[in-house]
């Protein structure tokens, strides 16, 4: 393909309960990244017409399921019922072709990763960043893939019936026919459809910052677990967050804040940042 006549397709999906999210991805995208075009799964309708989305941002409203929706997973923690918005990533293949990179609502991207469309996959549908490699630990021997970012290739995802095989794994699991080895929710799932086989991301494409430490380097900021902004139902929601600052700079659109909050970042982690790492 030309060069000059790639699209560079970043993916999300939101609920207006994340509405800010989206205000600060497409702000921080608009700064770091303003080649590229952000399309957000919009599910929300239903809740309150009176809703003024973002703009600068393609829409996909209420995109249908392709099946039902099974989760045992994190409802529990977050004191929110986890809904379409999550499995949205699963429909990108059916929107787009070629590749486009899927990020969570609560992320910054904080650099211009074009390049990465230029990447050899290797013969993978999807990479992304290994779990282990930011510290994030799960319960489960499936939870390999950190899939709030990742790229996909959405000609070999159709080739693979990797969406119709993601749901198929739902629908068996609740009918008994897989093992209960692991929380069912969008990741666990996902990783155990590609049983490890993913290109592997560098994990600056998923700092999570509760865990501290963003340096230059990083490529994406994911707020996973706590939220910048208030959610009144969010179990999180009276926790310490950190970079808070940085993320309402890019909130507010303040250029000059956001370049000095950038500017006092480290150039390199410390020698093991994740040491104080949580079971999530």
């Amino acid at each position: 393909m030309d060069e000059n006549s790639l699209e560079y397709n970043i993916v999300t999906s939101c609920t207006p309960q994340y509405l800010p999210g989206l205000v600060a991805l497409r702000n921080s995208i608009q700064i770091n990244f303003p080649s590229a075009k952000l399309t957000c799964f919009w599910y929300g309708q239903d809740q309150d017409d009176n809703i003024q989305l973002p703009e600068g941002i393609d829409y996909i409203k209420e995109a249908p399921m392709e099946g039902v929706i099974v989760d045992s997973g994190k409802k529990w923690r977050h004191n929110l019922q986890l809904g379409p918005d999550m499995y949205a990533r699963l429909l990108i293949p059916r929107y787009f072709t070629g590749k486009a990179f899927y990020v969570d609502v609560d992320c910054l991207v904080l650099q211009d990763f074009s390049q990465l469309w230029d990447m050899d996959m290797q013969n993978h549908r999807t990479a992304c960043v290994y779990r282990p490699h930011i510290g994030w630990v799960g319960g489960h021997m499936h939870d390999d893939m950190a899939s709030g970012t990742f790229m996909v290739d959405c000609d070999k995802w159709r080739y693979n019936k990797t969406t119709e095989e993601i749901f198929q794994i739902m629908h068996d699991y609740e009918a008994g026919k897989i093992p209960q080895k692991f929380s069912v929710n969008v990741e666990s799932v996902m990783s155990y459809a590609h049983q490890g086989h993913f290109q592997y991301l560098p994990a600056e494409y998923q700092n999570l910052t509760y865990y501290g430490e963003l340096t230059t380097k990083d490529i994406i900021a994911h707020f996973a677990g706590p939220k910048p902004w208030p959610i009144p139902e969010h179990a999180f929601d009276r926790k310490h967050v950190n970079y808070k600052d940085l993320w309402y700079a890019y909130y507010d659109n303040d250029h000059e804040e956001i370049n000095k909050l950038t500017m006092q970042l480290p150039q390199n982690r410390s020698a093991d940042p994740w040491d104080t790492r949580k079971q999530l």
